[in-house]
């Protein structure tokens, strides 16, 4: 503050203006630099972009310049730098209109006791609409263990509409007892599942 006081007695109101403005800054790249990056670019590296052009420049000629910098430098320079276009955001699957038309379930090993008590394994059963959880512990993701915990949960809640087990592909659709699976494999958890979701034989 006190050094801002006496830059406005000396120099009056434009004692407050940066001594750099409308100069080149103090930790920028030399002219010559970036001369000598335009010319290396154009003479064997015009169709790479600025990222890559940039790892090239560090491994075969020894300069290291970020990226962004060397976009702008281009850009300046009137070269054409293609914008590399960002992915359409992936849209959330909208959830089910009431309680029981879809359950996701799905086991989850780990150290939930945290070194107090063995490992184990957290079935959970998750309602798509409400997020009303039923859950229950067992010694590991097993099949038996599984199927025990979702007889619980009908046995509770009725049969749902649909149930999904997350991250495996497996879709059981209770009203056209229909079940579909990564790769089509027929196993007996498959069939398992089947039968208690929808009270019917395998799928």
């Amino acid at each position: 503050m006190y050094r801002f006081l006496k830059q406005v007695r000396i120099g009056g109101k434009e004692g407050i203006i940066h001594g750099l403005r409308g100069k080149s800054s103090n930790r920028g790249y030399a002219k010559e630099l970036k001369q000598k990056v335009i010319e290396i670019y154009n003479s064997g590296y015009g169709d790479y972009g600025p990222t890559l052009y940039s790892e090239e420049l560090l491994k075969v000629h020894s300069i290291g310049i970020d990226h962004e910098t060397i976009r702008r430098w281009l850009r300046s320079s009137g070269i054409a730098v293609s914008i590399r276009k960002l992915r359409p955001h992936r849209k959330r699957r909208e959830r089910r209109g009431s309680f029981g038309e879809l359950l996701q379930f799905d086991g989850s090993p780990h150290d939930w006791f945290e070194e107090r008590g063995p490992e184990c394994c957290l079935f959970v059963c998750v309602d798509d609409a409400t997020n009303y959880t039923y859950a229950k512990f067992a010694r590991s993701e097993n099949s038996a263990d599984a199927m025990r915990t979702m007889s619980e949960y009908i046995e509770i809640n009725g049969y749902p509409g649909a149930c999904i087990q997350t991250g495996s592909g497996y879709i059981v659709e209770s009203k056209s007892f229909r079940i579909f699976c990564k790769g089509n494999a027929r196993t007996q958890y498959r069939d398992d599942l089947c039968q208690i979701t929808t009270g019917k034989g395998p799928c």
